[in-house]
């Protein structure tokens, strides 16, 4: 039967039955946004935030450190040189 045919209870139940598969059709689309969220938004913060804790700058500071002590004596080394060259 066409629309055209049905009485107008069939075509209010028609109407309930539609809009019933449209808000499970959003609730669906709801959770896999929420879901898609946490996957791609919150996890990659919260696991950068938990890398940037446990980093040990220790090691970083002391590398960077002896680098600038030794900048600072290959500094004086050459400025020796130049004196010993004139």
């Amino acid at each position: 039967m066409t629309n055209d045919q049905l009485s107008l209870e069939e075509k209010v139940d028609e109407i309930l039955k539609y809009q019933r598969r449209m808000y499970r059709a959003q609730i669906i689309k709801s959770v896999i946004n929420f879901i898609l969220f946490m996957v791609f938004i919150v996890l990659p913060i919260v696991w950068l935030i938990y890398w940037l804790r446990s980093v040990d700058l220790t090691g970083i500071m002391d590398t960077y450190n002896n680098l600038k002590e030794s900048t600072g004596g290959i500094e004086k080394l050459n400025e020796a040189l130049k004196s010993l060259s004139y």
